[in-house]
């Protein structure tokens, strides 16, 4: 049939069906050429609009994997990072050397390979830059993936700065070399005006209609990745503040919100010193002049600073913020990231105060100066400037003022202050409010307070706050530490917890520590008189006999002996004999020196240790004890006693240099006086 058909055909014919075919194989190939050419550029934009958005998807898997709260969602979002990273660099090569799987020939015009490759634009280098920066912080270890990461700051300041730009020229550009290949298109579709309209019409349904469907969808999930944005700018736990060159504050997240004390509205379109404390404006103005001259901050020197902010109501606070710059609609922005360390800062107060206190019970020995250690301790821990502790006087109902500590450059007296002593259960004083509630009282402004007695002297000083805690063991109230300070601070109840369990600490320590002065003062002194006993006068006549052995120093020891005293005790009973004990006790006391000692060996027996005095000045002495206990020992409780003494003198070092040979000389002195007629006294005598 081919043959029959070739065979009728005229030359004509055949040239003209040559020439049609030639002509539509022409057309068809022109045709083909340029449907090829725009499907290639079609997907040139297509993945060149794919490359942004998987770069902001990369920026937006950071900032949440910085803010991740577990392990889990950590790796997921690594998982997500590498994954469209591998995505990124798979359509780059493709648009740089080619791929058929992706349309993609590897050709380009010089204009585009201009922009790949050379400055300005140079695309290429900024694109593995960004990746590098995404596998590495991908690859971050999990105690490094925190806000003030670097590899984030660079992702998102390069996101926002130059990727984006560099990606929208190169598709400005593409799109003007494809209205240039559509010019060609219409030009052939004169020549050929059937075949082209059958072209843009295929052109038209199947290349240019699911592009721009491709288009619509790309927009649409930017849109939804710019509300993914906002939602976790809005839900973030750290506060989100941008503002312009000048300062003023053009976003403010509800954390922020949250944080200042401020409604959006309030806060927008005012300057940022609003929220910062005086000192720290001109530390920003710098900052932002530095930033205008160099465009943008280095990733390399983002650095977190400490200030103290200042809330909606006055009240002020410590923080940590983030500087860092980003561009938007063509215009420079600052973003801070600010989080509060009220918590933190307290935390370690609470912790420091706990150990200032441990510090100072472990390595004290005594009451006294255990509460003279603590309260600089407790006061300069909680920033404070004035501090009293005031001993309970449970038997008068009061609290005594015992010591006081201040850092003040002018206190003229601590009685101007604080009065000696205030009533245990008073209402205008928080030691008493303390004492009565038995738990941390804190007056966070001592001027506002009616009933606070102390307002003038406050006022004089600028004292702005107080508090105070009880010292308690066994439910027993044993005294207050109260303390002023001069700057306002919020009430911390986890620091009344905290000072709570320290008031309860140290009352244990104050039991135990009275319990085993207690227990030395029993082992060293008579119960009744509160004299050293034999025990302690024979400690204390050791380390004098070795001092005068050492020094040449000299000294007496006086044996003493109340005569008649057995009978006090026989016809009027214990209780009269105790008393007249205790008398003689108080009168041979005044009648000594402080450097002298005094000591009951045992019943009606005392002993004096008289130190630096001779033979002459020892019978001196011994003569005044013997007329001063003859007259306060004739009655008792009324009844006459007639008691007298007897004393015996022994010298150091005379007679002996060692203690006991020394008692026992005294002793022997103290019989023979006894032998001689009583009220009276002897020295020892070696023949004797």
């Amino acid at each position: 049939m081919k043959k029959n058909f070739t065979g009728n055909m005229t030359l004509t014919y055949v040239i003209a069906l040559s020439m049609i075919a030639m002509l539509g194989i022409a057309s068809y190939v022109t045709l083909n050429k340029g449907i090829s050419s725009q499907e290639t550029n079609a997907a040139v934009i297509n993945l060149t609009s794919k490359q942004r958005f998987l770069s902001q998807n990369i920026a937006i898997y950071s900032l949440c994997l910085v803010n991740a709260k577990d392990r889990a969602e950590t790796e997921a979002l690594r998982q997500d990072i590498l994954t469209t990273i591998s995505t990124i660099e798979t359509v780059h090569k493709g648009l740089i050397n080619g791929d058929q799987s992706l349309n993609l020939t590897g050709k380009q015009s010089p204009q585009i390979h201009t922009l790949y490759f050379e400055q300005p634009v140079h695309l290429d280098k900024k694109m593995y830059h960004y990746l590098a920066e995404a596998k590495a912080l991908a690859h971050d270890p999990q105690e490094e993936l925190t806000p003030q990461n670097p590899h984030v700051h660079n992702i998102l300041n390069e996101f926002a700065a130059d990727l984006v730009d560099s990606l929208n020229v190169i598709v400005n550009q593409l799109q003007k070399e494809s209205e240039s290949d559509n010019k060609k298109l219409q030009l052939l579709e004169t020549v050929v005006l059937g075949v082209t309209l059958f072209a843009l019409v295929i052109i038209g349904m199947f290349i240019f209609r699911p592009m721009v469907n491709r288009i619509k969808q790309e927009s649409s999930n930017l849109v939804k990745s710019e509300a993914r944005t906002r939602l976790i700018i809005d839900n973030a736990t750290n506060g989100i503040i941008t503002f312009t060159h000048d300062g003023t504050i053009k976003s403010f997240n509800p954390a922020a919100g949250r944080m200042f004390g401020y409604q959006p509205p309030e806060i927008i379109e005012k300057h940022l010193n609003r929220i910062l404390t005086e000192p720290y404006h001109e530390k920003t103005v710098n900052w932002l002049n530095n930033a205008i001259q160099t465009d943008t901050i280095p990733a390399s020197k983002l650095t977190a600073f400490e200030a103290e902010g200042r809330r909606n109501d006055g009240t002020l606070f410590p923080m940590e913020f983030n500087l860092s710059t980003f561009y938007q609609d063509g215009q420079l922005l600052y973003l801070m990231i600010v989080r509060d360390f009220t918590e933190q800062k307290r935390a370690k107060r609470r912790t420091d105060v706990q150990y200032a206190v441990t510090r100072v019970l472990a390595n004290s020995h005594n009451i006294g100066a255990t509460v003279q250690e603590l309260l600089p301790a407790i006061g300069e821990t909680l920033n404070c400037t004035l501090g009293f502790f005031w001993d309970a006087d449970k038997k008068n109902h009061l609290l005594l003022c015992k010591e006081t500590w201040h850092t003040m450059s002018v206190l003229l007296d601590s009685a101007e202050v604080s009065p000696h002593h205030i009533s245990l259960t008073s209402k205008t004083e928080i030691p008493g409010i303390a004492s009565v509630l038995r738990k941390p009282v804190w007056i966070p402004d001592v001027l506002s307070d009616p009933d606070f007695s102390r307002s003038s002297i406050a006022s004089k000083y600028k004292l702005t706050g107080a508090l105070a805690f009880p010292v308690i063991s066994d439910k027993e109230l044993l005294g207050v530490f109260e303390f002023f300070m001069h700057e306002r601070q919020h009430v911390d109840t986890y620091l009344l917890d905290c000072l709570n369990a320290i008031g309860d600490h140290i009352g244990q320590f104050f039991k135990r520590k009275q319990f085993e002065e207690q227990l030395v003062h029993l082992a060293t002194h008579d119960p009744l008189t509160g004299l050293f006993n034999r025990r302690r006068l024979h400690e204390e006549l050791e380390s004098w006999l070795a001092y005068s052995r050492r020094y040449g120093t000299y000294g007496a020891l006086l044996f003493i002996d109340l005569d008649h005293f057995k009978q006090v005790n026989d016809t009027y009973g214990h209780q009269a004999g105790d008393e007249l004990l205790i008398t003689i006790t108080a009168v041979l006391k005044q009648r000594l020196r402080k450097t002298d000692i005094l000591a009951r060996l045992g019943g009606d027996e005392f002993a004096a240790l008289l130190c630096q005095v001779d033979r002459k000045q020892a019978e001196v002495i011994a003569k005044q004890m013997i007329e001063i206990i003859s007259q306060k020992g004739k009655f008792t409780q009324g009844h006459l006693t007639n008691v007298t003494a007897s004393i015996g003198i022994a010298l150091f070092p005379t007679h002996s240099g060692e203690a006991q040979s020394l008692l026992v000389c005294a002793d022997q002195a103290m019989y023979l006086a006894k032998e001689k007629g009583r009220n009276g006294f002897c020295f020892y005598q070696s023949n004797s």
